[in-house]
C-alpha cells in the first residue's frame, strides 16, 4: 500500500489528451509521483502467515502494538525479554531513515 497525495494527483492528472498528444502534457509526471510515494505495509495476520524466525517485527500483542523479536523456536519476546503470548499479526519493520537535515535539538 503506498501513501500519496490524492488532492495532487488530481491535480497533475487534469490535462487533457489532445495536451498528451501534442506533447504540452505528460501522463508520466503523475505515474512517478505514485512509484515516488512511501510504501506503508500492512498487518499480516498469524492465522494466515508467520514471519521468519530470528529477527525483529511491530506486532499486535493483546490490541497494544510493541515491537518483539521472533526467536528460532517460533516465540515471540519483548524488548523487556517477556514471553509474548498473544501475537495475533505482525509486519516488518520499516527501512532506517536516510537523508535529510538533522534536528537542531540534536
Amino acid at each position: 500500500m503506498r501513501l500519496i497525495d490524492a488532492d495532487a494527483l488530481r491535480r497533475n492528472m487534469r490535462f487533457t489528451c489532445s495536451e498528451v498528444m501534442a506533447g504540452t502534457a505528460s501522463y508520466k509526471a503523475p505515474l512517478d509521483e505514485i512509484d515516488a510515494a512511501p510504501t506503508v505495509t500492512q498487518w499480516i495476520p498469524c492465522s494466515e502467515r508467520l514471519p521468519k524466525r530470528c529477527n525483529y517485527y511491530i506486532v499486535t500483542d493483546f490490541g497494544k502494538v510493541d515491537e518483539a523479536y521472533y526467536d528460532s523456536d517460533g516465540r515471540w519476546f519483548s524488548w523487556g525479554g517477556n514471553k509474548l503470548k498473544d501475537v495475533t499479526a505482525w509486519m516488518p519493520l520499516p527501512d532506517p531513515y536516510e537523508g535529510g537535515e538533522q534536528d537542531e535539538n540534536d
